[in-house]
């Protein structure tokens, strides 16, 4: 999707049922205040990035700049573009 795209509320409810959510424990929680402390990320970047170590997802989508350094120290690519 691109940012001009004009989606009616179906059609993102549509695209937005093909992804799947992931479930937060402890062990995330855990992960995630290590990075926090690492990489100095604010708690919803870190649990981001914790979530992908967790499940093993190695390429994560963002525009978000504070991901830049962090997910090279984790093994993961980071697709921004």
């Amino acid at each position: 999707m691109r940012k001009k795209d004009l989606l009616t509320l179906d059609q993102i409810q549509n695209k937005l049922s093909r992804f799947k959510i992931l479930e937060c424990n402890s062990e995330i929680i855990s992960i995630a205040f290590e990075i926090m402390k690492k990489h100095n990320l604010k708690p919803n970047d870190a649990i981001i990035l914790a979530n992908c170590k967790y499940h093993k997802i190695d390429i994560l989508i963002s525009l978000d700049v504070d991901f830049k350094n962090p997910v090279k120290s984790l093994n993961l690519k980071l697709n921004n573009t």
